[in-house]
């Protein structure tokens, strides 16, 4: 047999495909990991958590046989998922942010006006109920900190404009400080916290223009508006803060800025603001979440619309502000993506979409790199194939004679690291082509 010629065919359910620029990997596929459906879980909101064992839990805003307020649920490796809880009259009604996980093993989570914690078996308890005066509308996933204590804010208070708090795992809440307009109303997104035990987050309105402010508390208490946005630098801030190893705030506003569709900005340690982009909708518009960074410094995120088919895009930024569209949702099997992203287990991220699917009922994708082929070695009458992947990752080889006609699929391979290989049988004739799809 004479040497095959090999070809790469990327994955039939990709959504979009795009090459990246600078130190990252050369080419980014999005894949359809879940689709929910209208007669289960309905539009997650939140982002996702994983468990040692690859699993991923998260929450959706609507769903459930009665009520239609909201459950819990849980995906395993092979994408299919499984309801753990729906929440009811009892419990708290559209939990609007993901979950976060204790050292003993728990999920923590918010719902309007509760906190819950659940387990992989789907036992439930409600932690804390909001009263008024303690806060209401908890906004923003959990942070939990090195001390052993939850820190969260609420959205709402009476009296004030909303609050940070502490708890405890066991649910003893104190209210560390509230919000007064002046200094921020409407904090919302997860809080970060430095060494000194200093909490920092944002406001979505309050300070000095009404726009929302970048605040920090600290442990006793005691509120310190770092930044107050005026619109041009942006406005309503609702992600939540990454404080990088220099010390350096990274975020998103969900409007403002040079076009009014949102802004990437960087506070630093001597809490001078700089605006890194404005989005202008053709590369995305009205980002929700907190950003992330990858190993390579690069920061990701998402928006809730804009893009090429205006349904939101997820995004990469260096520190520069240069900014690439890894994808654009096109509303067929994904769009609005509400939630960031995670770096999991096997190296790729993950991420909710609040709409597309089943009826709009939502989506969970990761973010892949595409296989590629990195060699082909014939030896008597066996060929070996060897390409780029994921552990876990679920591929399938093809061949054909004809790139004008079908393809057969020889072989079906489960990655176990970031190589793999396939030894097939040689093929008869003078020239054959192989891809490598990588499968749902």
């Amino acid at each position: 047999m004479k040497s095959t010629i090999s070809i790469l065919i990327l994955s039939l359910v990709t959504l979009c495909t795009v090459q990246l620029k600078g130190n990252c990997c050369s080419e980014i596929q999005a894949q359809i990991v879940t689709l929910f459906s209208s007669e289960g879980p309905i539009n997650p909101m939140g982002g996702l958590v994983q468990d040692s064992d690859g699993n991923l839990y998260g929450t959706t805003s609507y769903g459930g046989a009665e009520l239609d307020v909201g459950s819990i649920f849980v995906v395993s490796n092979s994408g299919q998922y499984q309801v753990l809880h729906y929440f009811d009259v009892d419990d708290g009604f559209y939990p609007r942010t993901g979950l976060t996980q204790c050292t003993n093993g728990l999920l923590y989570g918010t719902t309007d006006s509760t906190i819950f914690r659940i387990n992989a078996a789907g036992e439930f308890a409600t932690v804390f109920t909001f009263q008024n005066t303690n806060g209401t509308g908890p906004m923003g996933d959990l942070l939990f900190a090195q001390d052993g204590n939850f820190y969260g804010t609420t959205e709402y208070s009476e009296p004030g404009s909303g609050t940070v708090f502490k708890m405890n795992p066991s649910g003893s809440l104190t209210t560390l400080a509230m919000f007064d307009d002046t200094n921020g109303a409407e904090p919302c997104g997860r809080l970060v916290q430095d060494a000194d035990k200093n909490l920092y987050g944002v406001t979505v309105r309050g300070g000095s223009f009404g726009s929302g402010v970048i605040f920090q508390c600290t442990p006793a208490g005691h509120l310190n508006v770092l930044h107050s946005f005026r619109g041009t630098d942006g406005e309503y801030p609702s992600g939540g803060l990454l404080q990088c190893s220099n010390g350096d705030f990274y975020g998103t506003t969900s409007f403002g800025g040079e076009y009014g569709f949102g802004t990437v900005f960087k506070l630093d340690t001597n809490g001078t603001l700089t605006t890194l982009l404005s989005f202008n909708e053709t590369n995305g518009s009205y980002p929700q979440s907190s950003l992330i960074q990858c190993h390579n410094g690069d920061l990701y995120g998402t928006t809730l619309d804009g893009g090429v088919y205006d349904w939101g895009t997820v995004f990469k930024i260096d520190t520069n502000g240069d900014l690439t569209t890894v994808v654009s949702f096109d509303g067929t099997n994904a769009s609005s993506p509400y939630a960031g992203l995670i770096i999991a287990n096997d190296g790729n991220l993950y991420g909710t979409t609040y709409l597309g699917g089943y009826n709009e009922a939502g989506a969970i994708y990761r973010l892949v790199t595409a296989p590629k082929i990195t060699s082909i070695v014939p030896s008597s009458n066996t060929m070996t194939l060897t390409w780029s992947a994921f552990t876990n990752g679920n591929y399938r080889v093809d061949f054909t004679t004809n790139l004008e006609g079908s393809w057969t699929a020889i072989g079906n391979v489960t990655a176990t690291n970031n190589v793999t290989s396939f030894t097939t049988p040689g093929q008869d004739g003078n020239q054959g082509f192989y891809r490598i799809e990588l499968r749902p």
